[in-house]
């Protein structure tokens, strides 16, 4: 019964598997959320715009990339000392 089972799961894993689906919309409204100030709050939607307009010549994991750079760059508390919003702490 174990090696039916684990053979099961080897089988299940090497199958691909697709993310779940999202829109737009809710990206830029996670994004918003995840702003560490108000200034990339205020970025999020026109980064999203942004890479919407250019996800239809991209191929799809550099879609992803993008997303997950944007990510990144909303969600740094250190961005906004370069946005000009207080001192970074670099310690």
């Amino acid at each position: 019964m174990l090696d039916q089972t684990a053979a099961s799961t080897a089988q299940t894993l090497q199958q691909p598997s697709h993310m779940p689906a999202w829109t737009w919309d809710q990206l830029e409204l996670l994004l918003t959320r995840l702003a560490a100030s108000p200034a990339q709050r205020e970025m999020a939607p026109s980064l999203v715009s942004a890479t919407r307009k250019q996800s239809t010549f991209l191929p799809p994991e550099h879609v992803l990339l993008e997303v997950l750079c944007l990510a990144c760059f909303i969600a740094d508390e250190g961005t906004s000392s370069r946005l000009g919003e207080g001192p970074a702490d670099l310690s």
